[in-house]
């Protein structure tokens, strides 16, 4: 079985449709389940969760050998862009198929917003109080009241008060220029005094106050003269070496790498992104040391998609080995027999490995038939309806 999830646009916004091809069974019962490959949990009616639930979709229609489940805003708000999910189909309480997929854009419902965040219903406004009638009031009797006539006043007090303010201003700006002229007088006062202190002074005065006759100074113990204080005649101390400083202490906190989602979101965001390059970091954060991860895995599992489609063998060739059931599992990618027998004959011509893949999980598939695996009897069927019409 294969899934695509596709916007409905005809319903609008919150509304979506997981087309399931190469579905054998058809029930108007159906049921399922989505898992989100990055944590592994389950969406339930409150959102994402750890246990397994199943909803049922609006309608289950069938078009053109598709089953199709229409859902609306309670699934497709939980959804994110650029995620692996697995998609569990259920006949009434039985697991049917599985299959992964993954989502490149979702159009939530306006009341949702963007991301997963839960609606929150409208507050109810508060029952009206039942009021007791108001009493007429009684109108007060009215009263003629005689205002006294206004007085006139004449300009003469405005012009007063804008004089005075006038010369107030004035006055301001004559004390400020006054105190800025003394302040820059002050300095040059200063400079002039200490000049002429300074002529003053006789010429032996300054060699008196300079430093003593190197003979009369202290030596230590290796016969270096030392510095002596004028007050007293005691020698200075010297000062102690000083230590190189030592290198900078680390930042207390690196910059915190990229994680192998991130980086995978962030080569597929780009519009210039190419195959060669999406193998390129495949083969880069599959060898770094949480490669083997769950969560890496899922990760690059999009980088091999995304390289396949654009015709490259051998991300073909990889996403055929991590849907054989006779490999290793590679993170939460279900194993589908039909799957990787269509991917493997699609790349047998580029990559001869491929042929030995196919006889080895044709083998496998008919010893499990043979001990009774439905699974493998319908992976079996299908790729014999594939050779009929091919």
């Amino acid at each position: 079985m294969k899934v695509q999830y596709i916007n409905d646009e005809q319903r609008g916004r919150g509304y979506a449709r997981f087309v399931c091809m190469e579905l054998d069974a058809s029930s108007p019962r159906f049921g399922f389940s989505l898992c989100r490959a990055s944590d592994q949990t389950f969406l339930g009616k409150s959102g994402w969760q750890s246990a397994e639930e199943k909803h049922s979709p609006d309608a289950c229609e069938r078009e053109n050998n598709a089953t199709i489940l229409l859902v609306g805003p309670s699934v497709v708000d939980w959804l994110d862009e650029n995620e692996n999910y697995r998609l569990t189909l259920f006949d009434e309480a039985v697991p049917l198929q599985r299959a992964a997929f993954s989502i490149t854009n979702v159009n939530r419902s306006l009341r949702q917003g963007q991301g997963n965040v839960q609606s929150v219903p409208l507050p109810q406004p508060p029952p009206a109080s039942e009021t007791p009638p108001e009493e007429p009031r009684q109108e007060p009797e009215e009263t003629l009241v005689i205002m006294p006539p206004p007085v006139s006043r004449g300009k003469f007090p405005a012009v007063a008060v804008a004089a005075l303010i006038l010369l107030l201003l004035l006055g301001g700006a004559v004390w400020w220029y006054m105190r800025q002229q003394s302040a820059d007088a002050a300095p040059a006062a200063s400079v002039v005094r200490q000049t002429q202190e300074q002529a003053e002074k006789p010429e032996k005065a300054a060699s008196e106050t300079g430093a003593a006759k190197a003979s009369d100074r202290p030596e230590d113990e290796s016969g270096k003269e030392q510095a002596v204080r004028p007050e007293s005649g005691t020698p200075l101390e010297s000062p102690a070496p000083q230590k190189p400083e030592e290198n900078p202490p680390p930042r207390a906190q690196a910059e915190r790498a990229l994680t192998a989602r991130e980086q995978v979101r962030l080569f597929l965001s780009d519009a210039q992104a190419s195959p060669q390059g999406a193998m390129s970091l495949y083969q880069s954060l599959s060898q770094a040391p949480d490669g083997g991860t769950q969560e890496t895995q899922d990760s690059v599992y999009r980088l091999l998609y995304f390289a396949a489609q654009k015709g490259d063998a051998e991300a073909a060739f990889v996403l055929a080995q991590c849907a054989d059931p006779t490999t290793p599992p590679f993170g939460t990618i279900a194993k589908d027999g039909h799957e990787a027998w269509t991917r493997y004959a699609a790349v047998v011509g580029q990559k001869p490995e491929a042929a030995r893949n196919m006889q080895t999980l044709k083998v496998w598939l008919e010893n499990e038939a043979g001990r009774g695996s439905i699974q493998a009897r319908q992976w079996i069927e299908a790729i014999a309806r594939d050779r009929q019409n091919p």
